[in-house]
């Protein structure tokens, strides 16, 4: 696997929206699932760290949970 296939394939990042388009597309394409994992490796920003987790449970998953009940 090469670092682009990952980042193309299998890595999701970005906004809000578009973490959010990237798990419907997923979903779509492997079926319903149930857990995400994230890795951190303490190298980056903490406070960045902090802000992308806010976001994922504040942002993302209510609206995963609303497409996921349509």
């Amino acid at each position: 696997m090469t670092p682009e296939f990952m980042i193309d394939q299998v890595v999701i990042y970005g906004s809000p929206d578009d973490v959010t388009r990237q798990i419907s597309e997923m979903r779509q394409e492997v079926g319903p699932f149930g857990v995400l994992v994230s890795h951190y490796n303490g190298a980056a920003d903490t406070a960045k760290d902090q802000e992308s987790l806010r976001l994922l449970g504040e942002t993302v998953r209510p609206q995963v949970d609303n497409l996921v009940a349509a």
